[in-house]
């Protein structure tokens, strides 16, 4: 499973914990035991014993976000205005680019991460017990394509599109979107392109004819003259897939107070996200985080908090839609077997004690 695809400038946030490529999980026994030098060797502190129980460093947390995403901007600003600080939480951002974000949940070197139904099936059916608490919104992505002659997805058949990694959302997107202009997986050609940025390059350099582009970096296809012909909230409501954060369900229980700080703070967020009279400064907080001009995070934020307003109100998101990503993974071939009980891969009632 590739990391939760999202725009990232390159710049990264806070304490890096080092570029490496982990291939496959492969979460066993052995691997977990060799992980810490494996880290080590790659120059990341060992933090793989912070925040355990009820000791001294209760109340730490290590947060990776994938990306300097404008789509974590409820973490940005509950640093920004002190929420976390508040709700007794000492919060370490980090920003790992990592394509194995699970990885660091299994080793210890983060206690949250960002992520979503992909990375917990994937790594859940190999032994590990990431769970989803939180969601700050849906993912969401824009098609676009270099060529006039493609209005909409089924101007795309037998085309080649540009995507994140074959077990990514925007891929499972790119699958929905066809198989219902009526063009099952045989009938397009899907190629790895990388990030966003890089699928703007991609579409420059005529290598794909389209591909999906999340925000901020739709707004820069569309400068760049690329024409927009389809959006995630076209699939329908209860096809849209959750961006969550998630935690490893041994720390959380180790640390029930800890987490339920953490998602008290992010509320907290989404209240002055959503309040109309904060948009100014939310647009400030997202554009110093994601390294993008303020005119650039002025586009963004109506996506998030407006029209279609894909930002949850306070970390909520559809069990049933959360669930429904395992047909995607298995038809991509990216799980196998029985699917997993939900409660082995999202626990809700931190969020509902966060809200009390």
């Amino acid at each position: 499973m590739a990391k939760n695809e999202a725009d990232t400038s390159g710049t990264q946030l806070g304490r890096s914990v080092g570029r490496r490529d982990f291939i496959g999980y492969g979460i066993r026994t052995a691997a977990l035991a060799a992980a810490a030098p494996l880290l080590a060797a790659c120059g990341v502190p060992d933090t793989s014993g912070a925040n355990k129980g009820s000791g001294a460093n209760k109340g730490k947390v290590i947060f990776n976000l994938s990306s300097n995403s404008a789509l974590y901007t409820d973490v940005y600003v509950s640093i920004e205005k002190g929420y976390f600080e508040e709700e007794g939480v000492d919060l370490s951002l980090i920003n790992s680019p990592s394509t194995q974000p699970g990885i660091l949940l299994v080793a210890g070197e983060a206690n949250f991460i960002s992520g979503g139904s992909v990375i917990s099936y994937v790594v859940n059916t190999q032994g590990a017990d990431v769970i989803a608490v939180y969601s700050p919104c849906n993912w969401y992505y824009e098609w676009y394509t270099n060529s006039p002659s493609v209005s909409s997805p089924k101007d795309m058949a037998g085309q080649r599109f540009g995507v994140f990694s074959l077990q990514d959302y925007d891929y499972i997107y790119t699958n929905r979107m066809m198989s219902l202009a009526g063009f099952p997986l045989d009938k397009y050609e899907v190629v790895v392109s990388g990030t966003s940025p890089n699928k703007v390059a991609a579409l420059k350099a005529e290598q794909i004819k389209a591909a999906p582009i999340s925000p901020p970096n739709n707004i820069v296809a569309a400068q760049a003259g690329f024409k927009r012909f389809y959006d995630t909230s076209q699939l329908g409501q209860d096809a849209q897939l959750a961006s969550t954060y998630c935690v490893s369900a041994k720390w959380a229980k180790e640390n029930s107070d800890t987490v339920v700080k953490t998602l008290r703070a992010l509320n907290r967020a989404h209240t002055f996200l959503f309040d109309s009279k904060n948009k100014a400064e939310t647009i400030q907080i997202m554009a110093k985080y994601t390294k993008f001009d303020p005119a650039i995070a002025a586009q963004v934020y109506p996506i998030h908090f407006e029209t279609p307003g894909n930002y949850s109100k306070a970390g909520e998101w559809s069990q049933a839609a959360y669930e429904g990503s395992y047909q995607d993974l298995t038809a991509i071939g990216a799980v196998s077997g029985e699917q997993l009980p939900y409660d082995k891969i999202a626990d809700l009632h931190y969020m509902q004690l966060a809200s009390t």
